[in-house]
């Protein structure tokens, strides 16, 4: 199973990356008008990631 990772970019905070299995450097997903929205884009998918990975291992996907 492929972990992945969202994060908003380090210097205007706009960008988004996914970072996978570890990656060092994130592969651009794309551009967003505000920090506060690449943020709360982050926090959903990586929750949502998370979740998704849950209820794999215990077999209710």
């Amino acid at each position: 199973m492929t972990h992945e990772r969202w994060r908003p970019g380090r210097k205007v905070g706009r960008t988004l990356y996914i970072h996978r299995d570890g990656e060092e450097d994130g592969e651009l997903v794309g551009l967003v008008d505000t920090p506060e929205l690449a943020a709360a884009i982050c926090d959903a998918m990586n929750v949502r990631d998370s979740a998704g990975a849950a209820s794999e291992e215990d077999g209710t996907r």
